[in-house]
């Protein structure tokens, strides 16, 4: 997944998609990230190693995760099978005074939805809504059914109530996300972490430690994931030649570029594009 994710998920007025996670996509691992829309992550089987908001959680076989919108996130799949369903609550807002203020709460941040499902009855509610939007069911009932589980995770009060507003941390994430952001738009671009800390107004070494407690990664590192990405990407979907995606990845150096990729992907290149 991309950083700050800009694409519409699903078409315009039915912003929600699903995406189905193996070993052979090349998305398996999730790059940290953040984006507007919420997130629901269903683990087929194996396990699924998750950071939101830099706090670690190990998903199982069968485990349902909600991800708030706005909410940096990534994951590292091992022997895992997972799916995400990612929509805006936005297209589910109508005349309903009761269902338009739990929305909004939502939208701008005052509540927080649960994280780790362990409702059974919601739960089978999500099942059910992941098995549907698989199976391309009318739009009338998946609309539905997203009704049902919010309205079940307000019954059961399975939501928090959040200051953010006035949060230093909050302040501070939002810092990062401005940096992310300028990633996601310039990575092609020669990138320094001079320059990210002073776009995040902080001291180098303080945003370097800000961002490593945020992320899992320093900066650099960080950067370098991204554009390895960004690469491995356009390998799958490109017959470009492997030094022109290199270049248009960010990196200056094609033997760097080689070694770097084979340390992340373990595979060269040429391999990674070749694979079956």
């Amino acid at each position: 997944m991309s950083i700050k994710e800009l694409k519409t998920h699903g078409r315009e007025d039915f912003p929600l998609q699903l995406y189905k996670l193996t070993p052979e996509h090349p998305k398996y691992v999730m790059v940290n990230h953040w984006h507007t829309s919420i997130e629901i992550i269903k683990v087929k089987s194996g396990t699924l190693n998750l950071t939101v908001d830099n706090v670690s959680y190990a998903l199982n076989t069968n485990d349902v995760f909600i991800i708030n919108a706005e909410s940096v996130h990534g994951a590292t799949p091992i022997d895992c099978c997972y799916e995400c369903l990612v929509f805006n609550p936005r297209f589910l807002k109508n005349d309903n005074r009761d269902c338009n203020n739990f929305i909004d709460k939502i939208l701008n941040g005052e509540i927080v939805l649960t994280s780790l499902v362990k409702d059974k009855d919601i739960k089978d509610s999500f099942f059910e809504l992941f098995s549907d939007v698989d199976n391309g069911k009318d739009d009338f009932i998946i609309i539905g059914e997203l009704y049902k589980i919010l309205g079940q995770l307000k019954q059961n009060n399975q939501f928090e109530r959040t200051l953010q507003n006035i949060d230093g941390k909050f302040y501070k994430k939002n810092k990062i996300k401005i940096v992310l952001k300028y990633i996601r738009e310039n990575y092609q671009s020669l990138i320094t972490l001079e320059s990210l800390a002073q776009l995040a107004g902080l001291s180098t070494n303080y945003f370097s430690y800000y961002f490593k407690n945020m992320t899992g990664l320093s900066p650099i590192d960080y950067l370098i994931s991204y554009r390895i990405e960004k690469a491995s990407n356009k390998l799958l979907s490109t017959d470009e030649s492997i030094t022109k995606i290199a270049f248009d990845s960010g990196f200056t150096d094609l033997s760097y570029f080689i070694k770097v990729f084979k340390s992340h992907t373990g595979l060269t290149p040429n391999k990674y594009r070749n694979m079956e």
